[in-house]
């Protein structure tokens, strides 16, 4: 107890009077781990601390969390050559940046981890696209060139080995294919293409998103994203996420997952800002919870509220 209160009064001491405050349902499975906000002159990161719940702002671009929640890859950019960082979650919490190990990979500024947690898929565009994968155990680089026309960000496959890119297709939309580490081309995926949004825990579901249109309002149904059978890539539904606030996309309206059968979203049609669990197959609203200090334009990291204190387990929903 001595312990924890030291540590919220450090917190206290130096923490930022411009930090989100969420509400605090308390006790639920996930929470908001990571929070950017691309707004103003330089994008905002804020990342949950695991002891105190309070969100504790990082010196870097953006905070990307592992699946597991103990370890955070980081991407700084002083405007010449964005660098990708590794850290351990609790090494963070003691020692800032010092415990930061930059190991040179290659990105443009984007991180993904694995759905098993266990490496991190960065890319760089040379004359084609260079798809790199970081092993976090080993600190081992295994670079794949995509031998063919890439639309958007590549992504993880389900198992963690592939990869899953957007080909052009004779259709309006690009469709989805499996890439090997080899660099062949595996079997297409999904009839629809779009941006990777997360897996189910189960892995058996995958959220989809259109492409964000470069004009307002094109195509008619940006905003309606896709959960799709990973073992067939059969479209389960479409999940209305989100309208355009002021007429600008929103960049993020769908958060992550709650659990195999709901998802995390804006609510469409809400004054203000609040998140909602909906069922993938019905559609039907599990909750509610309104959350003043989330700005719909920005980029949510959502994990498991596991081995979280038990006062930061008042930050889940």
């Amino acid at each position: 107890m001595k312990i924890l209160i030291a540590a919220l009064a450090v917190t206290s001491m130096f923490a930022d009077v411009d930090a989100p405050t969420f509400p605090r349902p308390g006790g639920g499975p996930v929470a908001i781990h990571s929070y950017q906000d691309p707004l103003g002159d330089f994008p905002r990161t804020w990342l949950l601390n695991t002891i105190t719940g309070c969100y504790e702002e990082l010196p870097f671009q953006t905070a990307t969390v592992s699946p597991d929640g103990k370890t955070v890859a980081v991407i700084k950019d002083d405007g010449t050559v964005p660098e990708l960082g590794v850290v351990g979650r609790a090494a963070w919490q003691r020692h800032g940046e010092a415990a930061v190990r930059w190991p040179g990979v290659p990105n443009a500024g984007t991180v993904q981890f694995s759905p098993d947690g266990k490496a991190l898929l960065t890319y760089e565009r040379r004359e084609s696209f260079v798809i790199h994968r970081f092993d976090l155990s080993t600190g081992v680089t295994t670079s794949t060139v995509v031998p063919t026309d890439l639309y958007y960000t590549p992504f993880w496959a389900a198992d963690s080995t592939r990869y899953l890119i957007n080909v052009e297709s004779p259709g309006p939309l690009a469709q989805m294919q499996y890439l090997n580490p080899d660099g062949t081309l595996g079997p297409p995926f999904s009839a629809e293409g779009g941006v990777v949004r997360g897996y189910s825990p189960s892995r058996k579901h995958v959220i989809i998103e259109p492409p964000l249109p470069m004009e307002p309002g094109e195509p008619a149904d940006w905003h309606f994203a896709k959960v799709v059978d990973v073992h067939s890539g059969r479209i389960v539904n479409r999940i209305p996420s989100a309208q355009p606030v002021l007429g600008v996309p929103q960049t993020s309206p769908l958060l992550g997952w709650y659990d195999d059968r709901h998802v995390i979203r804006y609510a469409p049609t809400s004054p203000e800002t609040t998140i909602e669990v909906v069922n993938i197959f019905t559609m039907r609203v599990l909750k509610r919870v309104p959350a003043a200090g989330l700005h719909p334009l920005s980029y949510s990291d959502v994990r498991s509220s596991a081995g979280l204190s038990p006062f930061a387990k008042l930050a889940a929903f």
